[in-house]
């Protein structure tokens, strides 16, 4: 059964409301490689101001991906999801690349604090006091996968509840992943460059599509 995004509920720590597509783990697009992936793709955190904070993350993908309405936000959503589907947008159409992160949620991780620009780095404890709306959230969604956006979150991502896994080299350099647990939930989590600059479409793809044919044991 789909879910509607907007009413999926959490708790006040969750500031700011993680997307889920309607058709989350459902791969309807047949873009999200892998089969019965739940895939939560995992930010580092918004900045600047909003009308409704509170809907930032479902107002980013709404504005870059279902109605591509002009979004400060467009490349970096744009990257991530031609690195997932390993296509272009342009080869996918609009209609396809809105029905790709119909498939997904999405999820910034820091929740507490201003952060002004893309290039400032938010403070350590803003990591740390974070970590118990990202269990909410996994915990409440399911996934069977988490893609980290970047080596900065990666490395301030907590321990608690965290198995690592032996990395695997792609193009002579290791991806490092592991396994989140908690309570029943086993969940494989994979970190690649953020998708924002720097980012190679093919090489990411290569990636995420190991990654999302194995599974978390």
């Amino acid at each position: 059964m789909s879910k509607d995004n907007s009413r999926q509920e959490f708790s006040d720590q969750v500031f700011y409301k993680p997307w889920v597509g309607r058709h989350f783990g459902e791969n309807r697009s047949g873009l999200v490689p892998g089969n019965d992936v739940r895939l939560l793709v995992l930010g580092e955190s918004h900045y600047g101001q909003f009308e409704e904070p509170h809907r930032a993350s479902i107002e980013l993908i709404e504005c870059c991906a279902i109605h591509d309405a002009g979004h400060a936000g467009r490349r970096y959503i744009t990257q991530a999801g031609q690195a997932l589907a390993g296509k272009h947008r342009s080869e996918i159409g609009d209609e396809g690349f809105a029905a790709l992160w119909q498939d997904v949620a999405f999820y910034n991780y820091i929740q507490v604090g201003e952060i002004e620009g893309p290039r400032e780095s938010p403070a350590d404890d803003a990591f740390s006091q974070s970590f118990s709306a990202f269990e909410e959230v996994v915990t409440t969604l399911r996934p069977t996968h988490i893609w980290v956006h970047g080596h900065r979150l990666w490395d301030q991502l907590p321990y608690t509840s965290y198995c690592p896994r032996p990395n695997p080299e792609f193009s002579g350099k290791p991806v490092r992943n592991g396994i989140y647990k908690f309570d029943n939930l086993l969940a494989l989590a994979f970190a690649t460059y953020h998708p924002s600059a720097g980012f190679s479409m093919d090489r990411w793809h290569e990636v995420i599509e190991h990654f999302l044919a194995k599974r978390a044991d």
